[in-house]
Order: structure tokens, then sequence, then C-alpha cells
């Protein structure tokens, strides 16, 4: 029998001030009595006093969320807790705050397995679990970091070097001695700015900690413009989506207060909202403002990082300098109003019911979704302005510096992109009626957004199209996977499949033989460059990577390649399929 004893939990809390709803108090119990089922098996605490336990992990895994709230540090989503072993602080954390998505990243599968459990059982959709031992070159993008009892600062620092937004803070739950650690950080993490300590004691002891946080620093960012640090002038009042998709929008015809609105001729300089003059009051007529965080429409763009919250809402958020006005510029080329201005009816404000005002369905590559809104702070750049003063009628938001921030989950300070995914979210399983007969299918059980996202983005670089899902897969529509994918999965064509284990069973349905899928497995003796001799038999086939870490089930029927390599175990997802596709297309063309 555990030698963990039943606790309390509502006692400590009290006794350390902090107020928890009932169901949140619940959900906390429930958690202690799951861990004090497992905690033989997967060994995540060695106390077992309830004392202990209720001031040691409860309050000292809630206290100091209190404690950075009154210091103005609110934690910000996605927030990764790197080493979260048995599920302190984050899956406490977690159930206190249910508006913040939170990443759990732990190495060990027993625990991670428990961590799955647990957010399962007390229904935490605001709790990823990622099994996964974190190395340098891993990007688990979050806005702020957590770590209790994990490595030293400097060395968990220059772990996550990539998963850190810019601008985000990591805090660090440690002891009153961690002086030369802060000295060590400063001077061997350069990507990283020390920002302040707050010291405090646990409540019923005289054990004394500190909460450290570090800043990670943008040492490539440029500014949008010179108005980017100053305070926002709130010229409008909220209103609905529906009411700025119905105001009318002025097609500009000529030159208003000195900018060029011709889309043949693009504007030559962003336009600063702070500067009212400099704002063509077609654009003026275009913009409603959002500048509290208790806006309803703010607080569903806020969840966009949860895939279940996409799912629910047929929504989600396109960023970067890059993709945003790619995507935006090629949707206007394969719309109506891209290819033909002739085609714009003159009266303004009819719409589709979303989105783009007098925008026909695009002809050519098929999209999942369409634009729905632009998201700003404080400018529109150029290339952006230009789009938009080609009458799209899109609508658009500005918001206050710091719930922008809060959307801008990649640090870019960029417009975002609202995009309506207008029923793409719902996934349609495998039939063979759905893939032609010369097109061949890519199983990606990938978890991870960013590996997710590149290998979609080198499928397509290939000629393939169609990616089966596995239940492993992480949503092909997360803001991070159309980050990394360059926006390729908003044009992709996705099919939802079983667990990776039992994907041959579609893939036969759909025609597709054991004999013409194609398995890389770095155990396999058959080197890659055999391929072409089975690619003579037919034109449809099946490309299977494996799961990060755990590779391909054993069983899994289908020919099976590996990569030579030397001094690496297994190349990672986006490099082996490189080399798989690529070879694919050397014999087919």
């Amino acid at each position: 029998m555990d030698p963990i004893k039943h606790l309390n939990i509502a006692e400590y809390l009290q006794e350390a001030s902090l107020k928890v709803s009932a169901d949140k108090l619940k959900k906390l119990q429930l958690f202690h009595e799951m861990l004090r089922k497992e905690n033989a098996r997967i060994n995540v605490t060695r106390l077992y006093a309830a004392e202990a336990m209720g001031r040691k992990h409860y309050v000292d895994s809630l206290l100091p969320e209190k404690l950075l709230r009154e210091a103005g540090l609110d934690l910000v989503g996605p927030c990764m807790d790197l080493g979260s072993g048995g599920g302190f602080p984050g899956i406490p954390l977690a159930i206190l705050r249910p508006d913040i998505h939170f990443r759990l990243v732990e190495g060990r599968k027993k625990r991670t397995e428990f961590l799955a459990s647990v957010a399962s059982k007390l229904g935490l959709e605001n709790v990823e679990v990622i099994s996964r031992k974190l190395n340098p070159a891993d990007r688990i993008e979050c806005n702020t970091a957590i770590s209790r009892a994990f490595m030293s600062i400097p060395d968990t620092l220059n772990l996550c070097n990539l998963s850190l937004n810019p601008g985000g803070h990591f805090i660090f739950w440690k002891g009153p001695d961690c002086d030369d650690e802060i000295e060590a950080a400063a001077t061997d993490c350069p990507q990283w700015s020390f920002f302040r300590t707050i010291d405090y004691r646990l409540p019923g002891t005289s054990d004394k900690r500190r909460l450290v946080v570090f800043t990670r620093l943008d040492l490539e960012s440029r500014e949008l413009s010179p108005h980017d640090q100053q305070p926002v002038t709130v010229e409008r009042n909220d209103s609905s989506l529906e009411e700025a998709q119905r105001a009318p929008v002025k097609t500009p015809e000529k030159a208003d207060d000195g900018f060029n609105a011709n889309p043949d001729s693009p504007a030559t300089h962003e336009i600063a909202l702070s500067d009212r003059h400099g704002v063509p009051s077609w654009l003026q007529d275009r913009i409603r403002t959002i500048e509290s965080d208790a806006n309803p429409r703010f607080k569903d763009w806020a969840r966009l990082d949860q895939s279940k919250w996409i799912k629910k809402t047929g929504f989600t958020l396109v960023s970067g300098r890059k993709i945003v006005p790619e995507i935006l510029n090629e949707w206007l080329q394969d719309s109506e109003v891209g290819r033909s201005a002739s085609r714009v009816p003159e009266k303004s404000g009819e719409t589709d019911g979303g989105g783009f005002s007098r925008m026909g369905d695009p002809r050519g590559p098929k999209w999942n979704g369409k634009p729905e809104a632009l998201l700003i702070f404080d400018s529109i750049p150029e290339e952006l302005y230009s789009m938009l003063s080609e009458g799209s009628g899109l609508p658009i938001f500005r918001l206050k510096g710091e719930l922008f921030r809060k959307l801008d989950h990649s640090g870019t300070k960029y417009p975002i992109l609202l995009w309506n995914l207008d029923g793409s979210e719902r996934i349609p399983e495998l039939a063979e009626k759905k893939i032609g007969p010369a097109h061949s299918i890519l199983v990606l059980p990938l978890s991870l957004p960013d590996n997710l996202g590149a290998a979609i983005r080198t499928a397509r670089g290939f000629g393939v199209d169609s990616i089966l899902l596995t239940t492993e897969t992480v949503f092909p529509f997360h803001p991070g996977v159309i980050r990394s994918s360059s926006g390729s999965c908003l044009r992709a064509n996705f099919f939802q499949g079983p667990e990776l284990k039992h994907v041959g069973d579609p893939l036969g349905r759909s025609g597709i033989p054991p004999e013409a899928r194609f398995l890389l497995d770095h155990r396999s003796q058959r080197p890659l460059k055999q391929l072409s001799s089975l690619l003579n038999h037919q034109n449809r086939y099946a490309f299977i990577v494996g799961e990060e870490g755990k590779g391909l089930p054993s069983d899994l029927k289908g020919e099976r390649f590996r990569i030579p390599i030397s001094g690496l175990e297994s190349l990672n997802a986006a490099a082996s399929l490189t080399a798989l596709l690529y070879e694919w297309r050397r014999e087919r063309d």
C-alpha cells in the first residue's frame, strides 16, 4: 500500500489565503487520489506526510501564481511546464487557470501516461502532455515557461532557446540559495536577460522560497513603427463581427489623405494608426477596437492555441511576417476579386456570411477555409495595406497592446490573420472514393506542431496532397502547424484515421495493399535506394513515418526501408520524409 496519506487540501490552501472554487478544489482532491494510487508505480514524490504534501506540493504550486499576478507577471499561454514529473506545478496550475493552455513536458513514459490519464479524468482541456526529453534543437512553443526541481537555471535556459517566444518569461521555482545560478546564467545565456526575483516563505513553515524570472531576448527584432510602444488611444467602441462585416466600405478610387489606394500602385510606407491624420477615411471605417480581455470575441481568440477550441469554434490564427502576406495575397489571387476587379459590385457591404465581403469562392487550388479578419496592434505594414485597399472588405480589429501580445504566440509583433476553417475542422475518414486512382497518401502520426508542419510542407513540395492523420497526430490547423508548414496545411487534403498501429485497415479499404505501403524504419536492413524496385506495379502508394521517439509499431504491415546515416540513430521526421519522397519522385519522373 502506498504510504501517501489522505489529504484535505482545502485546509492548507486556506492557511495560505488561497481562494479556490469548490469545483477546482474537487479536481485537486481527485488528482491527489490518483497520485496516491499511482505513486508506487511511477515514483513521483518522496513526500508522504499530509502536511508536507499539502504545503510543499499543492500550496507551493499555487501560491506563486498569486505572487506573480500581484507583481504584474501573470502567466501567459501557452505555458510550458518543463520536467513536469508527476504534475507539479503544472496540473494544479491548469486546474486553477483553465484560461491558460499548459504544455507538460516530461521524458519518462510512465509519468506522461499518468499525466495524460489525469488530464482526461479531470476534463482538463487546457492540458497538453508532451512525452519527450527536451533537447536544444527542439521547439515547444510557449509564451511562458515554468520549472520546479528540474535542472540548473543556465542549463534549463540554454535548453529552451528555441521554445520560449521573444519577450516571454521563464519562471523558476527555487530555494533562497540560487545566486550562483543567476550569475552563471547572466554570463552563459546570451539570449536571456535576468528580470527579477520574488522571495517568499511557505505558509505554516520556516521554509524560504524564491521565484527567479528571466526574459527571452528578441535579438533580431525590429519594430513595426515608432508608435509601437506608445499607448493606444481607443477611438471606437467594441462591436460584433457581424457589424464589422456589414459596415460600409469605401472602395478607394483615388489617393486619400496622401496615400495611393490604387491596387496597381501599392503604398510606399506603413499606416500608423496612432497618427489619425495619416489613416485614409475608407480604412478608418473598417477598423473596430478591442481594449478589454473581457470582450467575448477576444476570449475566444485567446484560446485558439488549443486544438480542442479550434475544433469547437472552427477558427484558427495565422501569424508570421512572411506567412500572413503570402496567404492573403494567394487567397486574393485565387478569388474572384483578386482576379477581376470588374466583378466587384458597386454596392458595398455584401458579404457571404463571414470573412471577405463581396468575395466569391476561390477557383483553383482547394483552400481549407477563408480569411475572416485581420488583427492588428498599432500599424498596418505596406504590403498588407496594398492588399486591403483592393476593396476586399476584410474586417480589421485593433487590439490593445497587451491583448495583441497574448495572441502573438510567435512574438513577431506582426498583424495576425483570423482564419475561418469553414467546416474543414471536421476532418473526414479515409475512403477509397476520396483519393484518386493516381494519388498517393502520406501517414503522419506526429504529435509536435513544428514537426507536423514541416512534414506537410515537405509533402506538398513533392506533390503529395493527401495526408492521413492518426489519433496520435496534433490537430493540423493548430497555429504552430500553420506557421511551420508556411501555410501549406491550409491547402492540404486531410483524412482522419485510427491509431498508427491500425492504419492498415483504412489503407486496405482504400485500395492500398501492404506491398504498396512504404515505411521508414531505421531498424530495417533494406536501404532506401531499393525503393525503385517496388514502384512498377501501381500508381497509388502510402508513405508512413513513425511517431517521435517511438517509431513504427513492429506489426504494421508494409515494405520497410532505412536511410543510411552515420553518427545518428535516426533523422527527424521532415528530413526522413524528404529522402523518401525524393527517391519516389526521382523514379516516377
